[in-house]
């Protein structure tokens, strides 16, 4: 049967079974509820989400129609009910379901305190919660793995990889209280920051922090995914080497995809990858627009 198992900051998923993969979904509990009922059709499956399960705009209907071009289809930020849906989906599935730690969730446990859609988002989220939730909030999130290996191939992280060494004394050694931000966001002084915060590696990157991986990990993994990057079209693929999934934030409704990857096969490349992508709402005809481009983003998506 499917399942992850972890120790300490790495988690592993096993098959045989299927890996649903969603991401960056930013407090939508709509497509969360969508990603749980995909994983529930499924007699045999794990759910992995990439990061950046809370945190939502707080804008109208009204604000938010200039800027759906950027901003993707219009959705209220749920954030709390998104957090009790998660926990009671964990508590059910213990085994089967997963989330990687992201840059928002990361502020909730000693991090950079994000201010995306709001001054302080933990705190406005944290305002939302009684005490008791705010300290089953932290204790979860503290337990959320940093990066996930799979029996298929497929390695798993928030951000695009780094080359920074590793090993699993460092990843469990590694505290995520940050003391001074600017210091602990220059390149190679934390894995952590790396890992939740950058947006893109080149071929050499990825595969030597494959190479520190693979040391680690029963079966070899060729290909790393993150979220972290609103892709246009829902994913991109940056190289043979690195995919790119962009489930829900900034995405319209027919762009929004998953993965679903059998874990008793291999993937070699994001080539690969992408032919497992699945629309989220296959209701919905999706269309491409070849003039998309990163570069249509503005600038205050560079903070996601």
């Amino acid at each position: 049967m499917a399942r992850f198992r972890q120790e300490g900051r790495i988690a592993w998923v096993e098959g045989p079974g299927d890996l649903i993969v969603v991401s960056d979904l930013h407090g939508n509990l709509r497509d969360f509820l969508r990603a749980v009922q995909i994983f529930e059709s499924k007699s045999d499956a794990c759910l992995l989400f990439l990061g950046d399960l809370y945190h939502g705009p707080y804008l109208s209907p009204t604000d938010w129609a200039p800027h759906v071009d950027k901003l993707g289809d219009f959705y209220y930020d749920q954030s709390p009910g998104l957090f009790r849906a998660f926990l009671h989906l964990r508590s059910k599935y213990p085994n089967r379901v997963r989330a990687i730690l992201g840059n928002h969730e990361h502020a909730h446990i000693g991090g950079p305190r994000v201010a995306k859609f709001t001054p302080d988002e933990a705190a406005s989220f944290e305002s939302s919660l009684t005490y008791a939730e705010r300290v089953k909030l932290a204790r979860d999130i503290d337990a959320w793995p940093w990066i996930v290996a799979s029996q298929c191939g497929v390695a798993f992280t928030h951000g695009s990889p780094p080359p920074t060494a590793f090993d699993q004394d460092k990843l469990n050694n590694e505290s995520p209280v940050v003391q001074n931000p600017q210091v602990w966001a220059q390149p190679g002084n934390a894995l952590l920051s790396e890992l939740l915060w950058r947006r893109f590696s080149p071929p050499h990157d990825v595969n030597t922090f494959l190479g520190h991986l693979n040391h680690m990990s029963e079966h070899a993994q060729s290909v790393v995914t993150y979220g972290h990057e609103p892709s246009p079209d829902g994913y991109q693929v940056q190289h043979a080497t690195l995919f790119n999934l962009s489930t829900s934030f900034a995405m319209k409704r027919d762009k929004k995809v998953y993965l679903s990857l059998a874990l008793d096969s291999r993937y070699e490349t994001s080539f690969d990858v992408e032919e497992q992508i699945v629309p989220l709402y296959p209701d919905v005809e999706r269309t491409i627009d070849p003039f998309d481009v990163f570069d249509d983003f503005d600038d205050t998506l560079d903070e996601a």
